[in-house]
C-alpha cells in the first residue's frame, strides 16, 4: 500500500509543480538525470550481488521469455494493425515503446512483494534485468534510432553507448570477476534510490490533460492498454498452464504479473524525448499506472 501511495503522490506532486515557474520544462531535464545517473546506478547496485546468488535464475526463464515475447509481439502486432487501420505515422512504434515494456522494477517489485511475498523478488529482479531492461537497452533503442533515419553503424554506436547498457555490461563483468565493494555499493544504492521519485516526477511534470483528448488516437490507446493489462497476461498464463503443473508455481505467477504491469516509465520518457507521438505515450502511462493498481491484484487473485 505504501508503494501505491508513493506513486500517486509523486504523480500528483509533478502535476502540481507544472504551475510553478521554476519547474516549467524541468521534465526533460529530470529524464536525462534518470538515464545518465539513476538508472545506471540502479543496474550497478543490483546486478553484481545477484550474480553472487543466482539460485533462482534457472526457474526464472519463463518470466524472461515472456517479457521478450511481449516486446516483439507488441511491435509486430501493432505494426500490422496500424497499417491495416491506417494509423498516423509512428503510432505503432509509440505503442511498442509504451506497452511493450513493463514497469517491472519500482512498481513491479513492491506490488509483487505485497501480493506474492518477499520470495517472489528473487525471480522478479532477474525478469526485470534480463528481460525488460536488457530489451530496452537493445530492442527499445533500436526502435528509437530507426525512426531517426541514421545509418546502421550509428544505430549500433548509440545502442552500445546508451548509459544504462554500458552500466549493464560493467555490472556483469563486475559480478563475474569481482565482487561488491561496501562503500561503493552504498553510494550506488543512494543514487539508485533516486530512480523512482525522479522518474515519476518527470512524468507528472510532462503529462497534460490535453494528452487524454486523443481524437483519432483513442483506438490505439484503448487497444494498447487492453493488450498490456488483460490480453497478453491471459495468453502467458494459458501457455504456462499448457506446459504442466510444474510451471504454475511462484515463478509462473511472477511471469504473469510482471508482463501485466503498467507501461515502463523509462521507455515512455525516451519516446517523449524522441518526439514519437508524445501525447499518446504520456496518456498510456498516465492511465496505465492507476489501472494496473487494479488489474495486477486482480490477476494475483485469479492465479491462486
Amino acid at each position: 500500500m505504501t508503494a501505491f501511495i508513493f506513486i500517486l503522490l509523486s504523480l500528483f506532486l509533478g502535476l502540481s509543480l507544472q504551475k510553478v515557474t521554476g519547474f516549467r520544462g524541468a521534465g526533460p531535464f529530470l529524464t536525462r538525470i534518470v538515464i545518465w545517473v539513476s538508472l545506471p546506478a540502479f543496474v550497478l547496485a543490483k546486478i553484481p550481488p545477484l550474480m553472487q546468488s543466482s539460485h533462482a535464475l534457472e526457474s526464472t526463464w519463463v518470466g524472461i521469455v515472456a517479457t521478450w515475447a511481449l516486446m516483439f509481439s507488441t511491435g509486430l502486432g501493432f505494426t500490422w494493425l496500424g497499417r491495416r487501420l491506417q494509423w498516423p505515422e509512428n503510432v505503432a512504434t509509440c505503442v511498442t515503446l509504451s506497452v511493450g515494456f513493463g514497469n517491472t522494477s519500482f512498481l513491479g517489485f513492491p506490488l509483487l512483494e505485497s501480493l506474492l511475498g518477499k520470495e517472489s523478488l528473487q525471480y522478479a529482479i532477474w525478469v526485470d534485468q534480463l528481460g525488460t531492461f536488457l530489451g530496452l537497452a537493445t530492442y527499445g533503442m533500436f526502435l528509437l534510432h530507426a525512426k531517426t533515419k541514421i545509418s546502421v553503424p550509428e544505430q549500433l554506436r548509440k545502442i552500445l553507448t546508451f548509459p544504462p547498457f554500458v552500466a549493464l555490461v560493467l555490472a556483469a563483468c563486475w559480478g563475474l570477476f569481482g565482487g561488491t565493494v561496501q562503500w561503493l555499493q552504498e553510494i550506488l544504492e543512494r543514487w539508485s534510490a533516486t530512480l523512482a521519485p525522479l522518474s515519476i516526477l518527470s512524468v507528472g511534470l510532462q503529462v497534460r490533460l490535453q494528452h487524454f483528448r486523443l481524437g483519432k488516437l483513442r483506438l490505439p490507446f484503448a487497444l494498447a492498454l487492453l493488450w498490456k493489462l488483460i490480453i497478453f497476461p491471459a495468453l502467458i498464463w494459458s501457455l504456462i498452464r499448457l506446459t504442466g503443473p510444474d510451471m504454475t508455481g511462484l515463478a509462473g505467477r511472477v511471469a504473469v504479473l510482471e508482463v501485466g504491469m503498467a507501461p515502463m516509465i523509462t521507455s515512455v520518457l525516451l519516446a517523449v524525448e524522441a518526439g514519437i507521438v508524445p501525447e499518446l505515450a504520456l496518456a498510456l502511462l498516465g492511465a496505465g499506472v492507476p489501472l494496473s493498481l487494479l488489474t495486477v491484484p486482480l490477476w494475483s487473485f485469479l492465479l491462486q
